[in-house]
């Protein structure tokens, strides 16, 4: 089942079916995106839809386009660049106290070393290996 946006942002918001309703609406209309929108009006913060963002793409267990999503460089720096060749993964956006990692498998076991290693909570969102192969060339060698 896919996991809607305004329902995943409803757990960790005080997001009404009210404001859903009228953000759908104001969607329609606009090429905007939901969690834009409710950013914009102040219902949310960003790392809350980056959460929701992340919990969806685990739900559906649909790759993330790297090229499209982007990838937050200062992420990238509170992952090693020997772990993410390693590893074949990358960090796409962060927080205080979680890191959302682009990786070619969702295992459990890689999310919970991640984790350990970098003291942040860790979600892993399925991404295409030769993406992220291409990101950490690109980012890594920028940073």
């Amino acid at each position: 089942m896919h996991a809607r946006i305004g329902e995943l942002l409803g757990r960790v918001t005080p997001l009404s079916d009210h404001d859903v309703a009228e953000i759908l609406e104001t969607q329609g209309g606009t090429r905007r995106r939901f969690g834009d929108i409710a950013i914009a009006w102040g219902l949310c913060k960003p790392q809350q839809v980056w959460w929701a963002w992340a919990e969806q793409c685990a739900t559906d267990r649909k790759p993330v386009d790297l090229t499209t999503c982007g990838i937050d460089s200062a992420a990238v720096t509170m992952l090693p660049h020997l772990m993410a060749e390693m590893l074949c993964v990358i960090a796409i956006r962060g927080s205080e106290d979680e890191l959302i990692i682009a990786a070619a498998s969702p295992a459990d076991e890689l999310r919970d070393e991640l984790s350990r290693h970098v003291q942040k909570r860790c979600r892993i969102v399925l991404a295409d290996a030769t993406q992220i192969r291409a990101a950490i060339a690109q980012h890594y060698r920028a940073a």
